[in-house]
Protein backbone atom coordinates (compact mmCIF):
# COMPACT_ATOMS: atom_id res chain seq x y z
CA UNK A 1 0.00 0.00 0.00
CA UNK A 2 1.99 2.71 -1.32
CA UNK A 3 0.00 6.48 -0.19
CA UNK A 4 0.98 9.57 0.91
CA UNK A 5 3.83 11.86 -0.50
CA UNK A 6 4.67 9.50 -3.34
CA UNK A 7 1.40 9.94 -4.92
CA UNK A 8 1.07 12.82 -7.42
CA UNK A 9 -1.49 13.74 -10.26
CA UNK A 10 -1.06 12.04 -13.18
CA UNK A 11 2.08 10.43 -12.14
CA UNK A 12 2.83 6.92 -11.04
CA UNK A 13 4.28 5.47 -7.71
CA UNK A 14 7.98 4.34 -7.72
CA UNK A 15 7.92 0.54 -7.26
CA UNK A 16 11.43 0.96 -6.95
CA UNK A 17 13.00 0.61 -2.81
CA UNK A 18 15.82 0.99 -1.30
CA UNK A 19 16.26 -0.52 2.28
CA UNK A 20 18.75 0.14 4.82
CA UNK A 21 19.62 0.55 8.58
CA UNK A 22 20.44 4.13 9.50
CA UNK A 23 24.36 4.81 9.10
CA UNK A 24 24.21 2.30 6.26
CA UNK A 25 25.26 4.53 3.26
CA UNK A 26 21.99 6.26 1.96
CA UNK A 27 22.98 9.85 1.98
CA UNK A 28 26.35 8.28 -0.19
CA UNK A 29 23.94 6.86 -3.02
CA UNK A 30 21.39 9.85 -2.79
CA UNK A 31 24.72 12.00 -3.35
CA UNK A 32 25.44 10.02 -6.38
CA UNK A 33 21.93 9.47 -7.53
CA UNK A 34 21.15 13.03 -7.41
CA UNK A 35 24.81 14.03 -8.96
CA UNK A 36 24.19 12.41 -12.14
CA UNK A 37 20.27 12.80 -12.76
CA UNK A 38 19.86 15.78 -11.76
CA UNK A 39 16.43 14.92 -9.51
CA UNK A 40 16.13 15.30 -5.70
CA UNK A 41 16.12 11.85 -3.63
CA UNK A 42 13.49 11.53 -0.63
CA UNK A 43 15.00 12.66 2.65
CA UNK A 44 16.74 16.03 3.83
CA UNK A 45 17.66 17.74 1.24
CA UNK A 46 21.05 17.27 -0.12
CA UNK A 47 22.29 18.87 -3.91
CA UNK A 48 18.66 19.54 -5.07
CA UNK A 49 15.55 20.48 -3.28
CA UNK A 50 12.88 18.76 -3.47
CA UNK A 51 9.68 20.22 -5.76
CA UNK A 52 5.87 20.72 -4.32
CA UNK A 53 5.13 19.10 -6.92
CA UNK A 54 7.15 16.90 -8.34
CA UNK A 55 6.88 12.82 -6.73
CA UNK A 56 8.87 11.48 -9.42
CA UNK A 57 11.50 10.18 -7.10
CA UNK A 58 14.22 7.69 -8.32
CA UNK A 59 13.27 5.56 -5.57
CA UNK A 60 10.99 5.12 -2.22
CA UNK A 61 13.55 4.66 0.90
CA UNK A 62 12.75 2.82 4.02
CA UNK A 63 14.75 1.91 6.87
CA UNK A 64 12.19 0.22 8.38
CA UNK A 65 10.08 -2.44 5.60
CA UNK A 66 8.77 -4.47 7.94
CA UNK A 67 7.53 -2.07 10.34
CA UNK A 68 9.01 -3.46 13.37
CA UNK A 69 9.98 0.19 15.08
CA UNK A 70 6.62 1.79 13.39
CA UNK A 71 3.60 1.24 11.75
CA UNK A 72 3.51 4.50 9.96
CA UNK A 73 3.98 5.33 6.41
CA UNK A 74 5.83 8.81 6.66
CA UNK A 75 9.78 10.14 5.72
CA UNK A 76 12.43 6.86 6.31
CA UNK A 77 9.88 4.70 7.95
CA UNK A 78 7.81 3.38 4.69
CA UNK A 79 6.46 -0.64 5.21
CA UNK A 80 6.68 -2.84 2.15
CA UNK A 81 4.18 -5.39 2.17
CA UNK A 82 5.80 -8.77 0.77
CA UNK A 83 2.97 -9.68 -1.19
CA UNK A 84 2.37 -6.43 -3.11
CA UNK A 85 6.38 -6.46 -3.31
CA UNK A 86 6.77 -9.23 -5.74
CA UNK A 87 6.81 -7.06 -8.39
CA UNK A 88 8.97 -4.55 -6.95
CA UNK A 89 12.30 -4.22 -7.54
CA UNK A 90 14.95 -4.22 -4.30
CA UNK A 91 17.85 -2.75 -3.09
CA UNK A 92 19.06 -3.46 0.30
CA UNK A 93 22.55 -1.41 1.54
CA UNK A 94 24.09 -3.69 3.99
CA UNK A 95 27.10 -2.72 6.25
CA UNK A 96 28.67 -5.03 9.11
CA UNK A 97 26.07 -5.12 12.14
CA UNK A 98 29.34 -4.66 14.48
CA UNK A 99 30.20 -1.41 13.30
CA UNK A 100 26.49 -0.03 13.60
CA UNK A 101 26.80 -1.75 17.01
CA UNK A 102 29.90 -0.02 18.03
CA UNK A 103 28.72 2.94 17.05
CA UNK A 104 25.76 2.60 18.67
CA UNK A 105 27.30 1.81 21.83
CA UNK A 106 29.92 4.87 21.91
CA UNK A 107 27.02 7.46 21.15
CA UNK A 108 24.87 5.34 23.39
CA UNK A 109 22.00 4.88 20.46
CA UNK A 110 18.81 3.02 21.53
CA UNK A 111 19.45 -0.81 21.57
CA UNK A 112 16.42 -0.68 19.08
CA UNK A 113 18.76 0.45 16.58
CA UNK A 114 20.74 -2.64 16.43
CA UNK A 115 17.45 -4.75 16.68
CA UNK A 116 16.26 -2.99 13.45
CA UNK A 117 19.36 -4.34 11.68
CA UNK A 118 18.69 -7.58 12.27
CA UNK A 119 15.28 -7.45 11.43
CA UNK A 120 15.77 -5.83 8.25
CA UNK A 121 18.31 -8.38 7.02
CA UNK A 122 15.57 -11.33 8.22
CA UNK A 123 13.14 -9.02 6.21
CA UNK A 124 15.09 -9.13 3.15
CA UNK A 125 15.88 -12.75 3.08
CA UNK A 126 12.11 -13.31 3.12
CA UNK A 127 11.28 -11.14 0.39
CA UNK A 128 9.87 -12.87 -2.61
CA UNK A 129 10.07 -11.08 -5.75
CA UNK A 130 13.35 -12.46 -7.49
CA UNK A 131 14.33 -8.63 -7.97
CA UNK A 132 16.14 -7.81 -5.48
CA UNK A 133 19.82 -7.65 -4.44
CA UNK A 134 22.23 -6.49 -1.34
CA UNK A 135 24.82 -3.87 -2.21
CA UNK A 136 27.59 -3.76 1.27
CA UNK A 137 29.07 -0.17 2.57
CA UNK A 138 32.10 -1.59 2.78
CA UNK A 139 32.41 -1.75 -1.29
CA UNK A 140 30.24 1.24 -2.84
CA UNK A 141 31.49 3.58 -0.64
CA UNK A 142 35.38 2.93 -1.57
CA UNK A 143 35.10 0.95 -5.03
CA UNK A 144 33.12 3.16 -8.23
CA UNK A 145 32.91 -0.31 -9.42
CA UNK A 146 30.45 -1.24 -6.77
CA UNK A 147 28.58 2.25 -7.12
CA UNK A 148 28.20 1.83 -10.97
CA UNK A 149 26.46 -1.71 -9.99
CA UNK A 150 24.05 0.00 -7.79
CA UNK A 151 22.37 2.61 -9.85
CA UNK A 152 22.89 0.43 -12.78
CA UNK A 153 20.29 -1.83 -10.58
CA UNK A 154 18.24 1.09 -9.77
CA UNK A 155 18.36 1.91 -13.36
CA UNK A 156 19.47 5.59 -12.59
CA UNK A 157 20.52 7.61 -15.93
CA UNK A 158 22.21 11.18 -16.04
CA UNK A 159 20.33 13.76 -17.26
CA UNK A 160 20.75 13.41 -20.68
CA UNK A 161 20.14 9.49 -20.44
CA UNK A 162 23.27 7.68 -20.19
CA UNK A 163 24.19 4.77 -18.24
CA UNK A 164 26.12 5.41 -15.38
CA UNK A 165 29.17 3.58 -15.79
CA UNK A 166 32.25 2.51 -13.66
CA UNK A 167 34.52 4.40 -15.68
CA UNK A 168 32.06 8.00 -15.53
CA UNK A 169 31.99 7.04 -11.48
CA UNK A 170 35.80 6.93 -11.70
CA UNK A 171 36.07 9.92 -13.36
CA UNK A 172 34.11 11.78 -10.90
CA UNK A 173 35.10 9.47 -7.88
CA UNK A 174 36.51 12.60 -5.89
CA UNK A 175 34.94 15.11 -6.76
CA UNK A 176 31.85 13.15 -5.63
CA UNK A 177 33.58 11.97 -1.93
CA UNK A 178 34.25 15.91 -1.47
CA UNK A 179 30.94 16.89 -1.74
CA UNK A 180 29.42 14.15 -0.52
CA UNK A 181 31.68 14.47 2.67
CA UNK A 182 30.38 18.48 3.02
CA UNK A 183 27.14 17.52 2.87
CA UNK A 184 27.54 15.25 5.41
CA UNK A 185 29.22 17.56 7.83
CA UNK A 186 26.64 20.10 7.21
CA UNK A 187 24.04 17.64 7.77
CA UNK A 188 25.89 15.94 11.32
CA UNK A 189 27.43 19.47 12.46
CA UNK A 190 25.30 19.12 15.57
CA UNK A 191 27.29 15.80 16.49
CA UNK A 192 30.29 17.31 15.36
CA UNK A 193 30.58 15.93 11.52
CA UNK A 194 32.28 12.66 10.37
CA UNK A 195 34.81 11.27 13.05
CA UNK A 196 36.31 9.45 9.79
CA UNK A 197 37.14 12.01 7.78
CA UNK A 198 41.24 11.52 7.80
CA UNK A 199 40.85 7.91 7.28
CA UNK A 200 37.37 7.60 5.41
CA UNK A 201 38.28 3.88 4.66
CA UNK A 202 38.34 2.44 8.03
CA UNK A 203 35.23 0.04 8.63
CA UNK A 204 36.05 -0.86 12.31
CA UNK A 205 36.40 3.07 13.70
CA UNK A 206 33.65 1.97 15.98
CA UNK A 207 33.90 -1.62 16.93
CA UNK A 208 37.64 -0.99 18.14
CA UNK A 209 35.80 0.46 21.21
CA UNK A 210 34.00 -2.70 22.02
CA UNK A 211 35.15 -5.30 24.32
CA UNK A 212 35.42 -9.27 23.49
CA UNK A 213 31.91 -10.02 25.10
CA UNK A 214 30.46 -6.88 23.31
CA UNK A 215 31.73 -8.15 19.95
CA UNK A 216 30.27 -11.51 20.73
CA UNK A 217 26.73 -10.09 21.75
Amino acid sequence: NLTGRFRGKGQKVSKTYVMSSPRSGLNWLRTCVEHFSGKATPGKALIHKKSLFDFSHPFIRTHDPSGYERTIQTGAWWLIDQHASMTAKIAFLVRDPRELFGRMMTTKSDERQLHLVLANIEFFAHLQTHDKRAFYYEEFVKEPAAMAAILGFLNIRTENGLVISEEILTDEWENLQNIGRELYNRNQRSGGGSTTQTDPYNFTFHQQELSEAQLQY
